[in-house]
């Protein structure tokens, strides 16, 4: 076990051996740093003793250990830290698929944000899949393996899709559950915490597609207060009765409202719909409108 209480031993233990998890591959050091003896794990050696590898060296990787990889020099067995090295690709390595990003994302070491930020790519660039591990994409960029958000990229075959292909993007306003398919019969594949920011891609009636752990899935619109950055696909149409009306800042005439003043008999976008409340956009911002407010509705086919 990586010990973090012992922190000069690290050993897994099976059967009674010193077995670790091979790591395999190259890395390439990306700092000028001093790398730990094998034995230093159990017994007190000064750092100042410790040999340094300077930025820029490729050395292969044996084992993996917590966040240290072995490496050897001089056919003796040394430690350096994850954070310090990034991992290259290995010849033959085979993609899984191709993607394209649909919001600029910033590339991590590993398959996860403490891991630290090796850079960031732009939206619209496409990117070739190694792996895809719950929410996360392994890419190759430069020839150097990193990791992305899986809701990042929209995972795709030849020909890949325009960045266009998102029709919006949305904050969940509470938890929401993800389905398979737009409709709440549908398997339920895992839920979304208040906050999240999503991609869109797709709508059918009042759901929206999202991509999540390397699939595309399905969330209803009315869990989502949506941005202006991008371009929202109407539901309908309908017109207002009058001049100024109460606006809601949730499906309901139970929450908070404020009034709105829209011209009489205006044409409005209509967005997404809950019940007897209908989902517009004004004054700025994304509010509900009661079916007393508006008339004429009409709904796209």
């Amino acid at each position: 076990i990586c010990n973090k209480w012992y922190p000069k031993r690290c050993f897994y233990i099976l059967d009674g051996e010193n077995n670790l998890p091979v790591k395999g591959g190259q890395i390439r050091v990306t700092e000028t740093t001093k790398v730990k003896p094998d034995e230093a794990w159990s017994q007190e050696i000064s750092q100042e003793s410790w040999p340094t590898v300077k930025e820029g060296t490729v050395r292969n990787a044996y084992r993996e250990c917590g966040n240290w990889l072995e490496i050897k020099i001089g056919g003796k067995s040394y430690w350096i830290e994850t954070a310090k090295t990034e991992e290259l690709a290995e010849k033959g390595a085979k993609k899984t698929g191709q993607g394209i990003l649909t919001v600029t994302t910033s590339m991590y070491r590993e398959a996860r944000k403490s891991a630290g930020v090796r850079g960031t790519l732009k939206e619209g660039s496409i990117v070739n899949i190694y792996e895809v591990k719950g929410e996360w994409v392994k890419i190759l960029k430069n020839g150097v393996y990193a990791w992305i958000t899986a809701d990042a990229v929209y995972n795709t075959a030849s020909p890949a899709p325009t960045a266009k292909d998102r029709v919006g993007q949305g904050t969940a306003t509470a938890k929401v559950t993800i389905y398979e398919q737009p409709s709440t019969s549908s398997a339920k594949v895992g839920t979304i915490g208040k906050g999240s920011i999503r991609n869109l891609y797709a709508q059918s009636g009042n759901w929206y597609q999202i991509y999540v752990g390397g699939k595309f899935a399905w969330v209803r619109c009315d869990g989502f207060e949506y941005t202006k950055s991008v371009v929202i696909r109407n539901i309908g149409t309908a017109m207002v009765k009058k001049g100024t009306q109460k606006a809601y800042y949730g499906p309901s005439l139970e929450t908070e409202s404020r009034d709105i003043v829209i011209p009489k008999y205006s044409k409005i976008n209509v967005y997404a719909q809950k019940g007897t409340m209908f989902l517009v956009y004004r004054g700025g911002r994304f509010m509900w409108m009661s079916n007393q407010s508006i008339t004429q509705l009409r709904l796209n086919q």
